[in-house]
């Protein structure tokens, strides 16, 4: 109960109750269906007006589960089915939302009921098998060939070189000792078989 008045006699009896309470004819507060935030009465019956989260009414004012994931949603065949997903999420045939594989950014399901990728997270593209695949380490953007092969057009700042489409850092090979961002140029050495500096900022 919520507010209460007193009667002729000094014995309260209840005017409003809490969510997921009625108040009944005789003036109490009766608790609500299971999962049911409002409800009320009528034809001497108690009607749903409002679920909790995560529940949806049907037809005959019930509280029925929605399932995960879903954006959009239909009452059929006495359930709730999604219409529609969230972003990173793809219907299924059966009217579920299923999770798309953690580097994309959204995704299908293909005739052979597999999961294919349609865009990527940072750091990866696209393949034509539609898998993301990773860009490398220190890229941030990087090309696709007919072999599925990444190269890399843009690295970070720890990874300044890009050679051969690969991300390269010459800092632990600075001969003057500077870690990091002392290298002015990077180039391979025939004899390490490393990429190392070969000019330095001074």
């Amino acid at each position: 109960c919520v507010h209460c008045v007193l009667q002729n006699n000094n014995s309260p009896y209840c005017i409003s109750c809490n969510d997921g309470y009625y108040l009944s004819e005789d003036n109490k507060c009766m608790s609500c269906s299971e999962n049911c935030e409002s409800c009320i009465i009528e034809n001497n019956k108690t009607m749903c007006v409002k679920c909790t989260w995560g529940f949806a009414l049907s037809e005959d004012h019930q509280c029925l589960e929605v399932p995960d994931f879903c954006s959009t949603y239909r009452y059929e065949n006495k359930k709730f089915i999604c219409t529609s997903c969230k972003d990173g999420e793809v219907l299924t045939p059966d009217y579920k939302c299923l999770k798309c594989p953690d580097s994309c950014e959204n995704c299908f399901i293909d005739s052979k009921n597999q999961t294919k990728c349609t865009s990527c997270k940072s750091n990866y593209i696209l393949s034509s098998y539609g898998i993301c695949e990773p860009c490398g380490e220190g890229c941030i953007e990087c090309n696709i060939n007919e072999k599925n092969e990444t190269s890399c057009i843009l690295c970070n700042d720890k990874y300044p070189f890009n050679i051969n489409g690969s991300c390269i850092s010459c800092g632990d090979k600075n001969i003057v000792g500077d870690l990091g961002d002392g290298c002015e140029q990077c180039g391979y050495n025939n004899i390490t078989k490393t990429y190392e500096c070969y000019k330095c900022r001074i």
